[in-house]
């Protein structure tokens, strides 16, 4: 049993991996009607929150399907991050332990050892402005606003989609020069947490004006 990682963020869906691997010298024929992968998810104190077959209904196969020696047969399934055993709501951040199942009808054929994830806070940022409009050679100030679970270890600012060199900081400040065919900019800000949670913020525009206030062009390409 496998997960793409160990922390996810409140709400992410979880995908989990299931490979049953033939060890046997010989073919095995996997019955599908009889077998089932399945799992469970347990919090912090051991109680049963969700089963991912109490709110799903398993496809009914009417053939086996061969695993030949040191093949593999595969399954993924996804925990909504929701508890299905009570109220069904979108759980709360913390840990959590996740046990692989292959059980047929009134009895479990083989459990996986439990497998520990975290559950974080949702990672939200936001830039101000949303929109700003400057000269050539004028400057704005673009500043993120974070929610969630700080400190955060790392910001990444982007302009037009591409990292700007330097542009670590929460605050950063736009210089457009003369040159460039574009006249209006998208900027956001990546983030990561000490846990390794990650956002990516609102997209903030700015539209440069090439004119010169006092009405005359200064721009290179005059």
């Amino acid at each position: 049993m496998q997960v793409e990682k160990a922390v996810y963020s409140q709400g992410e869906p979880v995908n989990i991996t299931f490979t049953l691997t033939n060890i046997s010298n010989q073919t095995i024929n996997f019955p599908m009607t009889a077998w089932t992968f399945d799992f469970q998810v347990l919090n912090d104190t051991n109680h049963l929150i969700f089963q991912y077959s109490t709110s799903q209904v398993f496809p009914q196969v009417i053939w086996n399907v061969p695993i030949r020696p040191r093949e593999n047969l595969t399954a993924i399934l996804a925990w909504p991050q929701t508890c299905n055993t009570t109220t069904g709501v979108v759980v709360s951040p913390g840990t959590y332990c996740l046990v692989g199942l292959l059980w047929s009808i009134g009895r479990i054929i083989l459990q996986t050892p439990p497998l520990q994830i975290a559950v974080g806070p949702a990672l939200t940022v936001l830039i101000s402005p949303s929109s700003a409009i400057l000269h050539a050679g004028g400057s704005q100030t673009f500043a993120s606003s974070v929610s969630g679970d700080p400190p955060f270890c790392s910001y990444q600012w982007y302009l037009n989609g591409i990292a700007i060199s330097g542009a670590t900081n929460s605050s950063w400040t736009f210089t457009p020069s003369c040159r460039g065919f574009s006249t209006v900019y998208t900027i956001c800000v990546k983030i990561v947490d000490s846990a390794g949670f990650t956002a990516t913020s609102n997209i903030g525009l700015a539209t440069v004006i090439r004119s010169h206030p006092d009405g005359g062009c200064h721009c290179y390409f005059c």
